[in-house]
């Protein structure tokens, strides 16, 4: 977002770490659900576990990446391309998830709409800026909101 719309969004560049330990945390809960799940009977998928259980350790890989002297044990090279792939391969298990949204209950649909826009959103966001890095939109020109 930074590198998109410059230090606007620099408090939320600086609190990144908080913000993922934060969703590792929130994970925990889900991941408790998903266990109880298992445990009654009503188990999901295997292709749930085998999307969401990779998307789950990239979570938990980046938490424990996210100590420094963890890190620091990785070549420096390392880090900024799996941080890309962990980060981006989370959103699209989200998407993966958002692909069966049927539009037939409309608290549902209402509920899980602003966790689709964002996944979604972030995924373009992503692109434009790995388009700008590439040299295929100038880095002097910011993308703005503009009236049609």
């Amino acid at each position: 977002m930074t590198s998109l719309f410059g230090n606007a969004f620099l408090p939320v560049r600086q609190h990144a770490r908080d913000f993922g330990l934060a969703f590792a945390s929130a994970m925990v809960v889900h991941l408790g659900l998903v266990i109880w799940l298992c445990a009654i009977g009503a188990a999901p998928p295997v292709k749930t576990f085998v999307v969401f259980g990779l998307a789950a350790v990239s979570v938990y890989l980046l938490a424990l990446l996210s100590v420094r002297r963890v890190r620091e044990l990785l070549p420096q090279k390392f880090w900024p391309p799996l941080r890309v792939v962990t980060t981006n391969y989370i959103a699209l298990a989200f998407i993966d998830d958002f692909k069966n949204f049927r539009v037939n209950d409309f608290y549902r649909d209402i509920a899980y709409l602003p966790f689709a826009v964002l996944a979604i959103g972030g995924l373009i966001l992503t692109l434009v800026a790995w388009a700008q890095s590439l040299g295929y939109i100038s880095g002097k020109t910011r993308i703005r909101s503009q009236s049609m």
